[in-house]
Formats: structure tokens, sequence, C-alpha cells
């Protein structure tokens, strides 16, 4: 691994802000657009882990700040990944994955959900399903949109690592919804006996 990228750790946000730098110059509110257009659904980060990588990173030689512009009252600084940027970003692409812990409050309160009535996990539940629904025909109208390129056979690159975490998302999301219902049935019936 380079030596910038050995500065910045574990820190994953760094390296997906490289990511987007990588495709553009942006300024924060245009990466966090991004992010919100593409990879929220498995890989989000706030305005308040944004700026401040992007400082970060300006500092370690990383990106740099082609200026400012003023739009209304607000200034925005856009940024640009240096050639020791895209160095990091490749190295980190290339490393092995480490740790790729999950963080789902859905699940926490299910696995001690034994301390409530089962409504309140099927209410739960419920949510969640309505959730990864809406997520699913999200995902769904996304690959739609890419249908007339896959039926012609014009698949890029891109198109590829575009649709990969794409139905990634769409499988996952179907394979959860029918979780949602076989669990909401099972503590329906333990709510009966």
């Amino acid at each position: 691994m380079t030596k910038a990228a050995e500065r910045l750790g574990k820190s994953r946000t760094a390296f997906a802000v490289l990511g987007f730098l990588a495709g553009a110059p942006r300024s924060g509110y245009e990466i966090k657009k991004a992010i919100e257009r593409s990879t929220s659904y498995f890989w989000n980060e706030s305005f308040g882990q944004i700026y401040p990588i992007l400082q970060k990173l300006e500092a370690e030689g990383l990106a740099e700040c082609l200026g400012a512009e003023t739009h209304g009252r607000r200034k925005s600084r856009k940024y640009a990944i240096t050639e020791t940027g895209r160095e990091a970003l490749r190295d980190w692409l290339a490393a092995p994955v480490s740790g790729a812990g999950i963080r789902n409050e859905h699940m926490l309160k299910l696995f001690f959900g034994r301390h409530v009535a089962p409504e309140v996990s099927i209410a739960h539940l419920s949510d969640y399903r309505r959730q990864l629904t809406h997520d699913l025909a999200t995902f769904e109208a996304f690959r739609a949109g890419y249908e007339d390129a896959i039926r012609a056979g014009r698949t890029s690159k891109t198109l590829i690592y575009v649709l990969a975490p794409l139905d990634f998302g769409i499988r996952g999301a179907r394979s959860q919804i029918e979780w949602c219902d076989e669990t909401i049935r099972a503590l329906e019936a333990l709510r009966e006996s």
C-alpha cells in the first residue's frame, strides 16, 4: 500500500470520497448527491463526514481544491483527485476487505424482542418490509433504465460495475421481504399461542 493510503488508515469514508472524485471533480455537496443517487443503499456518508475528509485528502495531497464558487450565500469548493489519490484508491481497492460489519437496528430490536409483546416486533418488521419493498421498487426502476443497453448487448465496463451492486440489492431485498413475511407469520403464531 502507498504511504498516502496507509496514512488514511481504515477510513473507508476517505476512500469512498476518493472513489467519487475519481469519476469527476466535485464539491462536498455534489459528492453527497452522487452518494444518494448511487451507493446510499449499501454505503452512505453524511455531510459531517464528507467535508472533514475532503480537507484531510487535500492536506495529504490526495485531492486538490480547484477553487471556490459562490451560489447565493453558499460557497462551494470543488475538489479533484490527484495522481497520488488515484494510486491510494487503487491500492485500497486491491487490498482485502476488512471486517465488513453490519449494523441493522431492526435485527437488534428483533433479537431483544422477547422482552416486549410480539405485536411490537411485528410492527417493526412490517415497517422494515415496507422499507424493503420501497427499496426494491427503486432498484428495479434504476435497473429498467439500463435494460435497453443490456438488450442491445451494449455492456460496458461501467455498466457491469453499476449493475452488479444493483442486482445484489434487488436479490437481497427480495430475500429479506420473503424472510419478513415468514418471521411475521411466526410471531403472529407465537402471539396466538
